[in-house]
C-alpha cells in the first residue's frame, strides 16, 4: 500500500504541481501512467498478501514474487522516460 500511495502522490504531483515540466501531453502521460501503476500496485499487493497469508496458514511454500518484476521494470521505464524528457528539454 505504501508503494501505491507513493505512485499516486507522484502521479498527482506530475499532473498538478510541476507545470513547467515539459509539455502538457508529456505531464499528462507520465502522471496517468503513475496513477495507473498505483491502482495496479494496490490490487496486486492485496492479491499477494492473500496468497502469503494462505501459505502461512497452510504451511505451504511462499508464492513467487513475479509481479514485483513488473513494477521494477515499470518504475525504471518511468525514470528513463522522465530523464529523457528532462535532458532533451521536450517542450
Amino acid at each position: 500500500m505504501r508503494t501505491s500511495l507513493g505512485l499516486l502522490a507522484a502521479g498527482v504531483a506530475v499532473l498538478h504541481l510541476v507545470p513547467d515540466f515539459s509539455t502538457s501531453w508529456v505531464r499528462t502521460t507520465l502522471g496517468l501512467i503513475l496513477i495507473l501503476m498505483a491502482a495496479s500496485a494496490s490490487m496486486i499487493g492485496l492479491r499477494r498478501w492473500l496468497h502469503v497469508r494462505t501459505a502461512l496458514q497452510s504451511g505451504a511454500p511462499m508464492p513467487e514474487a513475479k509481479e514485483l518484476w513488473l513494477f521494477a521494470v515499470g518504475i525504471g521505464g518511468m525514470a528513463v522516460l522522465a530523464a529523457v524528457v528532462t535532458v532533451l528539454g521536450i517542450e
